[in-house]
């Protein structure tokens, strides 16, 4: 089933208007604490490289973020290095920032599209995937705060699309690059697993293929400079870090309990 190409300039304009909306706002100053957190990681990617960056476990300094997001910002911080010599709250470092999450906004809202376009063809197409575009919390978390959550939310969605539509090695790949980004995504894994499998077993044999062999590309640079230990810790420091119903986000405990819900506990 082909997309629809009548509905494809609705698309195009929606996906430009939400891209203005972000570029319009790259330059604000971000969510102050994480943008100096993420300035930090940044420098010490781009001066002392990515398998040295777990040296600092303790601290606020301390990196408990999954390998292929050190890759991100090491590139980050060569690419601002390489502009200007100080990037403190500077705009270009605000803009290298976070064009990887307004980037991965787009292949959200492309995936929605393109997916959707051969599941329910017809002009909603494009309005349900520019709703997610345009919708506040999309772009208040990428283009203001700065948050890398657009990432990996972005790789597991293409992988859930790719396995819904034959295409397993794709759905490997994309979940192993979504583990080795933010280690929340684990949570998702079994359904993408109970997905693959209820289409056939060899479905899941090559997406699960694709995936183990993702991960361990991602993590072999820390692997052969002999960090494997500081590589698990950061992944074991991830695991009861926030100890609270949520920090900030944009979700329904937000929305039932404002910024309350850092003093609720989700013991």
């Amino acid at each position: 089933m082909r997309t629809n190409l009548g509905s494809t300039p609705t698309f195009l304009i929606l996906l430009a208007s939400g891209l203005a909306v972000r570029i319009a706002l790259i330059f604000h100053s971000g969510h102050a604490a994480d943008i100096h957190l993420f300035e930090g990681w940044a420098a010490k990617g781009a001066t002392l490289g990515v398998t040295r960056m777990y040296d600092v476990s303790q601290g606020t300094e301390a990196v408990d973020y999954p390998p292929l997001l050190l890759y991100v910002y090491a590139l980050i911080g060569r690419i601002v290095f390489a502009i200007q010599h100080d990037f403190h709250h500077s705009e270009v470092f605000m803009a290298v920032l976070k064009s990887p999450a307004i980037v991965t906004d787009c292949v959200i809202m492309a995936c929605l599209f393109w997916r959707g376009s051969r599941v329910v063809p017809g002009a909603d197409t494009p309005l349900a995937a520019g709703l997610f575009f345009l919708l506040p919390p999309s772009w208040l978390d990428s283009a203001v705060w700065g948050q890398v959550d657009a990432v990996y939310a972005g790789l597991i969605f293409v992988a859930f699309v790719a396995v819904a539509s034959r295409r397993p090695l794709i759905a490997g790949v994309a979940a192993g690059l979504a583990v080795t980004t933010k280690f929340q995504v684990v949570a998702l894994l079994p359904m993408l697993a109970v997905i693959a499998i209820a289409i056939d077993w060899k479905t899941f044999i090559r997406s699960f293929g694709a995936f183990a062999a993702t991960v361990v590309v991602v993590c072999l640079p820390f692997i052969l400079a002999g960090r494997f230990d500081s590589l698990v810790g950061a992944y074991g420091r991830a695991v009861g870090a926030y100890a609270i119903l949520s920090v900030d986000a944009f979700n329904i405990w937000f929305l039932l309990f404002g910024r309350a819900a850092r003093q609720v506990s989700d013991g």
